[in-house]
């Protein structure tokens, strides 16, 4: 039989909005006298736009000494990673962060990851707070053997919750990262897609149009890409809606 918490946090994961439930699990987690129910009861508290600026200040400013202290324990094996300047050359203060996370209700809402390593997503994969992760944006890192590292990241994804994936700057795979999707992405997992400068062709788009994969898709946007009216026309023909725009050499594709 499932603890309250385990409770909880299932009944979090169908219904990550419900605010009524944070205050529910964070009271939960203030009596069992875990610091993360503090932590999400300050940001309930500081999202109520009819309590004074300054009060609000105050209370964002404790969340912040709240993850300073404690997000080495919340993000397990992730927070070296979100805290590593650069993977390859630890002695770079200028590289950009390997991993960037943003923080709601105690959880990790939204995720940009710019380094295609197979050790850090087997980390965001066992971080103790990634069930309620809105969005994962992955911009496009240059890596040794690019499809096959993609490949083994891609399979540690799959255990990963997440209701909108972005691919961003991916242009030198093109057309294959609708069949690297397709392949090594779980079936029977919604969520939103979006493929941003992926260099993906009419060609592309009319596979994507037409494999199971697309059924898989709440919504699909494909901005700054390569695709004529032929494969915005593709996609529209499988209910997705299409916003033509050109965009450099190619046209661009948005749905939603």
């Amino acid at each position: 039989m499932p603890t309250t918490r385990e409770s909880l946090e299932a009944a979090l994961a169908a219904d990550p909005d419900n605010r009524t439930l944070h205050s529910a699990y964070a009271d939960h987690l203030i009596e069992e006298g875990d610091p993360r129910g503090e932590f999400i009861r300050l940001k309930l508290t500081s999202d109520d736009e009819s309590l004074p600026d300054p009060e609000r200040y105050r209370f964002a400013d404790q969340e912040v000494q709240l993850i300073e202290r404690h997000e080495r324990d919340w993000l397990g094996p992730l927070f070296d990673f979100v805290h590593a300047v650069d993977l390859f050359n630890p002695t770079n203060d200028q590289a950009t962060d390997p991993i960037q996370v943003g923080w709601k209700y105690g959880w990790l809402h939204d995720v940009r990851i710019r380094c295609l390593d197979v050790r850090l997503f087997d980390a965001l994969r066992r971080c103790p707070v990634n069930r309620l992760i809105d969005s994962i944006t992955i911009v496009h890192p240059v890596v040794p053997d690019e499809p096959a590292t993609m490949r083994t990241c891609f399979q540690f994804l799959n255990d990963v919750p997440f209701r909108s994936l972005i691919l961003e700057g991916f242009e030198s795979l093109g057309d294959r990262i609708v069949r690297i999707l397709n392949r090594y992405l779980k079936r029977s997992r919604m969520f939103h897609l979006v493929l941003d400068g992926c260099g993906i062709t009419d060609d592309g788009a009319q596979w994507l149009a037409h494999s199971r994969f697309a059924a898989d898709l709440k919504s699909l946007r494909m901005p700054r890409n390569y695709l004529s009216p032929i494969g915005v026309a593709a996609l529209v023909e499988v209910g997705f809606r299409v916003e033509e725009r050109r965009t450099g050499p190619g046209w661009g594709a948005d749905g939603d």
